[in-house]
C-alpha cells in the first residue's frame, strides 16, 4: 500500500491477481475481499479492469437459494406469501 496524501494506494500482487481471476466468478464478493484483504469497491473497480464477470449460472444458484431461505423466514413470521386466493390486486382490478 502507498500513502499519497489523500488516500491509500493498493499495490496488486501476482498472487492477489491470481487468486481474484481464478475465484471472481464463482465466489462471494464478501468472502473475496476477505481473502485479499481489500474493500469491495477496490476488489470490484479491479475485477471491471480485467473484465471479469461472475458466472450466471452460479449467479442463479445463489439467487435461487437466497430466495428460498427469505421465503422460509418469511413464513416463519406468519406471512404465507404476497397474494391471498381470490385477492386482485388493485392494478388489475376491473371497474365498470
Amino acid at each position: 500500500m502507498e500513502h499519497n496524501h489523500y488516500s491509500l494506494r493498493i499495490c496488486w500482487t501476482p498472487d492477489m491477481l491470481s487468486l481474484l481471476k481464478r475465484k471472481f466468478a464463482t465466489t462471494l464478493n464478501d468472502d473475496l475481499v476477505g481473502m485479499l484483504g481489500v474493500s469491495l469497491r477496490t476488489m470490484l473497480r479491479k475485477a471491471r479492469e480485467l473484465g471479469l464477470e461472475k458466472d450466471p449460472d452460479w449467479l442463479k444458484s445463489v439467487w435461487d437459494e437466497r430466495r428460498f431461505w427469505a421465503n422460509c423466514a418469511s413464513r416463519a413470521k406468519g406471512h404465507p406469501g404476497c397474494f391471498k386466493k381470490g385477492h386482485i390486486p388493485h392494478n388489475k382490478r376491473i371497474t365498470p
